[in-house]
């Protein structure tokens, strides 16, 4: 995996030996182990035990969003979990291109833009899936496992309890390992655990997730009057609220690839610099070694 850290147009460029998917695939067959597999399947449910009031808390959500179609909320609320652990491995993937950047961007600085543009990037990712499901094509008979008030709601989730909770609160420093060492810690703890991904192999640390029971109340609070206004207006304002969710969508998306095509120039010319250094540094060699 290649890492870039950029600093007064300074790069360092950290590389492993194996590919990260390699080693990703290697840690996930570790779990079935057999000497593994009891840890494993223990840990699963510990942490069901210990966090029983968040996943709770979470199981009531959907049948309040979509009480019509409850099925639809926890078959999301599942899938959800998984899609944000592995959309926030994607983002550490050069792959990602326009993720990556803006993701690196927020593990190297502590300023303002790297919370913002790390919101920004958040709510791109989740609300892809509403964009192209509801507002481009409307497909109306996949309603079983999708609803885009679920998304809207999730997107709050995972934005709040990774800025308020782990970034300006630090709770649990469970976020704070996570920088430490970016092959760890991805989110939510359960997956962790399912995919062995727990800061320095430690599957026995548990994290306490009751703080996120607030964000979770307050997330379904803001999805919900948000459902309720759009369910309730004309068919005119729905469309209106349809174009300027595009709207918005692409101008924000807009700003990200600005963003990041910054970066990658950044990225280049500390590399240029650092090779002229060195090529000076050599010929300074040179000079003296012939003198």
């Amino acid at each position: 995996m290649l890492f870039n850290l950029i600093n007064n147009n300074n790069i360092f460029l950290v590389m492993n030996n194996k590919s990260i998917i390699i080693s990703y695939i290697e840690k996930f067959e570790s779990n079935f182990l057999p000497n593994s597999n009891f840890n494993f399947n223990s840990n699963i449910i510990k942490s069901i035990i210990i966090n029983y009031k968040t996943y709770i808390a979470l199981l009531i959500v959907p049948y309040l969003l979509t009480s019509d179609n409850f099925i639809s909320g926890y078959v999301i609320t599942i899938l959800g979990l998984f899609y944000i652990y592995f959309g926030h491995i994607f983002y550490h993937s050069p792959y990602s291109f326009i993720f990556f950047f803006i993701h690196t961007y927020h593990h190297d600085h502590n300023d303002n833009a790297s919370v913002y543009q790390e919101i920004i990037m958040e709510f791109l990712g989740i609300m892809l899936v509403v964009l192209v499901l509801t507002v481009i094509n409307d497909i109306k008979h996949i309603n079983y496992i999708y609803d885009p008030y679920i998304i809207l709601y999730y997107f709050f989730f995972y934005a709040s309890v990774h800025f308020l909770n782990y970034t300006f609160l630090r709770i649990n420093n469970y976020h704070g390992k996570h920088h430490k060492s970016i092959e760890s810690n991805y989110f939510p703890d359960i997956c962790d655990i399912i995919f062995n991904t727990k800061y320095n192999n430690n599957t026995d640390y548990i994290e306490n997730t009751d703080h996120w029971i607030f964000n979770i109340i307050g997330s379904a609070t803001i999805a919900y009057f948000i459902k309720k206004y759009v369910e309730n207006s004309s068919n005119n304002i729905q469309k209106n609220i349809k174009y300027s969710f595009i709207f918005i969508y692409l101008s924000l998306a807009l700003y990200m690839f600005i963003f990041a095509s910054t970066n990658v120039f950044n990225v280049i010319r500390s590399i240029d610099c650092f090779r002229q250094s060195k090529l000076v540094e050599i010929i300074a060699q040179l000079k003296k070694y012939y003198k």
